[in-house]
């Protein structure tokens, strides 16, 4: 992407600090949705197996001796001793157990997905604002609002779970605006022969949620699963400092392009981009066949990718006893 009119390359072009900038967001957006996934594995309390049967029965035989009776003083007073250490762990964990809650599996799986329950109401409002205001206010804002719901959901879940999942589903909301704005910056920003190249910068979110889950293990494991929140809010904050002050809505707004960049780029776009509004067509969209079926697809496709991403950490913690670390 780097090219220009003479065929030259330049060192870093605006359009490869956008392609980055555009890859870490979509790797803040997943971040967001993710974190929580991992981190209630720690923030929810061990429950009991109850299909185990615990015994003090003891039998004995009226014929024993003194030697038997020693022996068997002994082993009670061994017993008595792991015992006594046993409680002295259940001791040193409480302060573990105290930062953990006691959900069931019903208020599990609504903290878990609330993020989702209305992320999808703002996917057409994302890029109409995207289009009108422009993608660096509506994507840069998106993210940003959405991460900083991050530094208040440990002080939600410590007020109740109802309150996370208020805040979960502010934080699905705002998120959900981010998408759909950014398409309106590829078409004013990248040549139409660049754009299968660019449009890879979407991938930031499969990267950012294959590295939420090994780095926020991490976290947890040394520091706690709160950290996992600050952490997520500290990084997203940081991306939206440098996409502000580094991402421009059009080549004509960025006071450091250059020039060459900038010719290229509007010769390039020629008549792709226009300010003009088009007629949009609904009736033929909402009586399209492929249009329907590529909905079923996504639809069933997004369903079970979700639901893999958000309840594996959960069945492999509860179920296969897997730690925090695996």
């Amino acid at each position: 992407m780097g090219k220009v009119p003479n065929g030259s390359r330049e060192c870093c072009t605006a359009r490869d600090v956008l392609w980055y900038l555009v890859f870490m967001g979509f790797a803040v957006n997943y971040m967001l949705r993710t974190n929580l996934n991992i981190a209630i594995v720690s923030m929810v309390k061990a429950r009991a197996n109850n299909n185990l049967t615990l015994s003090s029965e003891c039998l004995i035989d009226a014929n024993f001796n003194d030697n038997e009776t020693t022996l068997d003083i002994s082993n009670q007073t061994q017993q008595r001793n792991a015992s006594s250490r046993g409680v002295e762990a259940l001791t040193a964990d409480e302060e573990q157990q105290s930062h953990t809650f006691a959900w069931n599996e019903k208020q599990q799986s609504s903290v878990l997905g609330a993020f989702f329950w209305l992320h999808w109401l703002t996917q057409i409002p994302g890029g109409i604002l995207g289009s009108k205001y422009g993608a660096k206010l509506v994507f840069g804002m998106a993210n940003f609002t959405a991460v900083l719901c991050c530094f208040f959901l440990p002080m939600a879940a410590y007020t109740g779970h109802y309150y996370l999942i208020g805040l979960r589903i502010l934080q699905g909301v705002l998120a959900g605006f981010a998408w759909p704005a950014m398409h309106n910056m590829t078409a004013r920003w990248i040549p139409p022969n660049e754009r299968s190249k660019f449009v890879t910068a979407y991938l930031g979110s499969s990267v950012g949620a294959a590295l939420t889950y090994p780095v926020c293990g991490f976290i947890i494991h040394k520091w706690g699963w709160e950290l996992v929140f600050y952490t997520s809010g500290v990084a997203g904050t940081l991306w939206f400092i440098a996409w502000w002050f580094l991402v421009y809505d059009s080549p004509a707004k960025h006071p450091r392009i250059s020039q060459e960049e900038k010719e290229y780029i509007l010769e390039s776009l020629g008549q792709s981009y226009t300010k003009q509004k088009a007629p949009v067509p609904w009736k033929n969209i909402v009586c399209s066949v492929p249009v329907w079926m590529n909905i079923l697809a996504q639809w069933g496709g997004i369903w079970g990718f979700f639901t893999l991403m958000t309840h594996t950490p959960t069945y492999f913690k509860f179920i296969h006893g897997w730690n925090i670390q695996a």
